[in-house]
């Protein structure tokens, strides 16, 4: 199994971070709200501000845990991705059923070049959250052979 690049780590503490930045923004205009059209109880104030820090130490502190547990495979038959550490998922996407490929990158994953690799069948897309650009490349055309060779074997 395949691991993905360690940058992806800088990335998910970027993301964190902005989620630390957006919830300021919200509770900063939720208090000027309460103090200039009506009240807000302070308890309930409170409650909300640690149910905020709660969730971006915990989106921040798991990220070695959700680097550790994701991985993914591309063999002639299949393409394999393991992800999650307290819900883990295993998705065996079959060859032949792969439609599309395509690329896409962020601003937070263009700052570290890596991209986003998204798997589509008829029914759904599955993603490879980040590679970088040359192994994200091989792997679009890797992948879109082998689907092409296993269609053409029908």
């Amino acid at each position: 199994m395949n691991k993905l690049p360690s940058k992806v780590k800088k990335v998910w503490m970027q993301s964190a971070m902005i989620s630390l930045l957006i919830w300021i923004i919200l509770l900063s205009a939720m208090f000027l709200v309460s103090n200039y059209f009506y009240s807000i109880s302070i308890y309930i104030f409170m409650i909300v501000i640690g149910l905020a820090l709660l969730e971006v130490l915990i989106e921040y502190t798991l990220i070695p845990y959700r680097y550790a547990f994701y991985s993914y495979n591309v063999s002639e038959t299949e393409v394999r991705i393991k992800k999650g550490f307290i819900f883990r998922s295993e998705v065996s996407i079959p060859i032949a059923r792969v439609q599309n490929v395509h690329l896409s990158q962020g601003p937070l994953l263009r700052t570290q070049g890596l991209t986003c690799v998204a798997i589509v069948t008829a029914s759904n897309e599955h993603t490879i959250e980040a590679l970088t650009q040359q192994s994200a490349d091989e792997l679009r055309l890797k992948v879109i052979k082998l689907a092409m060779e296993a269609k053409n074997v029908r």
